[in-house]
């Protein structure tokens, strides 16, 4: 569960490729992260987006 302490949140759905789909899950299983957090971490100042 990703905490929110008294912070403002947006659900969000998006679409993606079956390629995208795959790497995604992929980095979940592999770091223990969830999706989402994954998502949400990419979006941060800084972040490489994954590559």
């Amino acid at each position: 569960m990703y905490a929110m302490c008294n912070a403002r949140v947006a659900r969000k759905q998006l679409y993606l490729r079956e390629d995208q789909e795959a790497r995604l899950k992929r980095k979940a299983r592999e770091t223990g992260l969830s999706e989402a957090g994954l998502v949400r971490l990419s979006l941060e100042p800084g972040a490489s987006g994954g590559r």
